[in-house]
């Protein structure tokens, strides 16, 4: 049983334990119990101490509320298992992915993935069609067949061409924005050229907004809410 359970089971989960000292809040003991009366332990698991953040500058918190809690019958049943805790991202909580088998996973082919945000580029139905045009021989299903692996290295080509490594050009984009708005304050550009950049810019951020929201549905997240979100492994 995993999720954000809201709460944790030990004083030093939390950032500010040292500050505080050793103490144990009424959530905190009744999810003890809890535990406890089920015969649970936290699975084994690679990543950051801490799975969520309040991100804060001034009063910075740092709490592992995000588990994935195992019984022995699990951890005789499968003992590849792991579990991997990834950073958050655009959200405040690390998302637990939990592995059946390691070297499964590790070996197991990796699937084309259809991003939306390609077709917002400008020259996508160009690709497109250049690409479904190609002459392909066979009965209906099989031409559909071929012209789909066709399209993916079009497609793969595009992204790697456009959006590779987006956050990094958002970043790029940014400081570029930044420099020549500096020169046309100084009277040294047109504010032609700073409208031209921040619109790309905009471009940018939707693109990367749109990749990290359809990754993470894709890797089975939820939007956080301030309720307890539980999930059962099978």
């Amino acid at each position: 049983m995993g999720g954000d359970f809201n709460t944790y089971l030990h004083h030093k989960e939390s950032s500010d334990s040292l500050i505080l000292g050793p103490y144990s809040s009424s959530e905190m003991i009744d999810f003890q119990e809890l535990v406890q009366e089920l015969s649970l332990y936290d699975h084994p698991f690679f990543g950051p101490t801490y799975t969520w953040s309040n991100k804060q500058k001034e009063m910075y918190i740092a709490r592992k509320l995000d588990r994935v809690l195992i019984n022995t019958l699990w951890a005789t049943s499968f003992q590849n298992s792991f579990v991997e805790l990834t950073a958050p991202g655009p959200s405040d909580h690390c998302m637990a992915l939990t592995w059946i088998n390691k070297e499964i996973q590790i070996n197991r082919p990796k699937p084309f993935k259809f991003f939306n945000f390609w077709s917002k580029h400008p020259n996508f139905l160009e690709h497109v069609l250049h690409s479904w045009q190609q002459p392909c021989q066979g009965n209906p299903m099989q031409k559909l067949f071929l012209r789909l692996k066709h399209l993916k290295p079009c497609l793969r080509k595009l992204n790697k061409d456009s959006y590779s490594d987006i956050s990094a050009r958002v970043r790029l984009k940014k400081i570029e924005l930044e420099q020549i708005q500096i020169s046309t304050l100084n009277g040294n550009n047109s504010l032609d050229k700073e409208l031209c950049v921040h619109k790309e810019l905009i471009n940018l951020e939707e693109t990367e907004y749109m990749f990290l929201k359809q990754k993470r549905k894709s890797n089975g997240s939820k939007m956080e809410t301030n309720a307890p979100n539980f999930f059962i492994l099978p």
